[in-house]
C-alpha cells in the first residue's frame, strides 16, 4: 500500500490531468489563453476606429462639399 500511496502524492503534484492521451491539448490552450483576449480586443478596437475614421471623413467631406 505504501507505493500506491506514494504514486498518489507524486501525481497530485502534477496540475496536468492525464487522464486521457490528449493532455498536451490542455497544456497548449492553457498557454494559448492570455493571447486570445489581446487578440479580441485589437480586432475590436481597429474595427471601431475604422468606422469612427470612415464617418468623420464623410462629415469633413459633407461639409466642405455644402461650402
Amino acid at each position: 500500500m505504501g507505493g500506491v500511496d506514494l504514486s498518489d502524492q507524486m501525481s497530485s503534484l502534477y496540475e496536468i490531468d492525464r487522464k486521457s492521451q490528449k493532455w498536451w491539448r490542455k497544456t497548449f490552450y492553457k498557454l494559448l489563453r492570455p493571447f486570445q483576449p489581446y487578440d479580441v480586443y485589437q480586432f475590436l478596437t481597429n474595427e471601431v476606429l475604422y468606422k469612427i475614421v470612415v464617418k468623420t471623413k464623410r462629415y469633413a467631406s459633407h461639409l466642405i462639399q455644402n461650402k
